[in-house]
């Protein structure tokens, strides 16, 4: 595969990925492949590496050892879809909350639509770096994300949220792709009745929740700002409908080759899948592109 539409290695000052689905194959882990492409990267060039995903930053810990990103300078990190920001220190420099009120009005929809028609659902409150839940029954493919779950007694849970003691940056709605899909507009109508929330979605089982303008792509300019950046001077690299607000602001997008339709339609190009180490094949042509050595 080849493309002609690829910056110059000069142009590029950040790299901004989302991580399931892109950086990470389908085994939820980083070939040594990449990691060498990013360290030399990261070694030889003044470029700033972003993770941006709808995870907690608890789930990336691992994630940023093996990429030796962990308090290196202009590395910051989008956690959340958006909703935190941590700097290149580890330091929590902006975050987001749901309003109270329009969590319990969402899962109170949720009720009344799939649990009085037996309609098997979890929930996940996104906490900080807590997910927390009802019951067990998508657990452990949260777990397999790599997210810290808290069960908790749905009373308790609605009383914290009450009076402030938890404050919630996001809600996921886990069930079978096709219920989600059935009931994707269904939702998404319903949220029309809120101006402070938006519909998201990652992957085909789950959809989301989050505070209006806050998303990949509002992150990434935050970011830009902070490093006095133009939309030439990034590339980006997603998946999923969560990372169209980020295509939208990075002069130069790339969409993994198992990436949904509605993102291809936007990308600058389409590279490899996600099990063929596509973005590290589009970074090694851009930045190593004289030299020989093939993956």
């Amino acid at each position: 595969m080849m493309l002609d539409n690829l910056p110059s290695a000069e142009q590029i000052k950040l790299i901004i990925t989302d991580v399931d689905g892109t950086l990470q194959n389908p085994e939820h882990e980083i070939s040594k492949y990449t990691v060498k492409i990013i360290n030399e990267i990261l070694d030889k060039y003044d470029v700033s590496f972003v993770l941006a995903t709808g995870k907690t930053r608890y789930s990336t810990v691992d994630i940023r050892k093996s990429l030796h990103i962990d308090n290196k300078p202009k590395c910051p990190a989008v956690h959340t879809n958006g909703c935190l920001i941590y700097n290149d220190k580890n330091e929590l420099i902006h975050e987001i909350f749901l309003d109270c009120q329009e969590i319990f009005d969402n899962l109170d929809f949720y009720e009344r639509i799939f649990k009085k028609k037996s309609i098997p659902y979890s929930y996940f409150l996104y906490c900080g770096d807590i997910c927390y839940t009802t019951d067990e029954l998508y657990n452990d493919i949260l777990s397999g994300f790599g997210e810290y779950i808290e069960i908790m007694n749905e009373k308790e849970l609605f009383s914290k949220l009450k009076t402030g003691e938890i404050k919630c940056n996001k809600i996921c709605l886990f069930a079978d792709a096709s219920i989600i899909e059935e009931y994707k507009q269904t939702i998404k109508d319903f949220m029309k009745n809120y101006e402070n929330i938006e519909y998201t979605q990652a992957i085909p089982i789950c959809s989301e929740v989050i505070p209006s303008k806050c998303n990949k792509g509002e992150a990434l300019k935050y970011i830009m700002q902070s490093l006095n950046l133009k939309p030439e001077n990034v590339i980006a690299f997603g998946d999923g409908l969560n990372d169209k607000p980020m295509f939208e602001v990075a002069g130069y997008k790339y969409a993994m080759g198992n990436a949904l339709d509605e993102l291809k339609e936007i990308a600058t190009g389409v590279t490899k899948s996600n099990a063929e180490d596509g973005e590290a094949y589009i970074l090694e042509q851009i930045f190593f592109k004289n030299r020989n050595n093939k993956k």
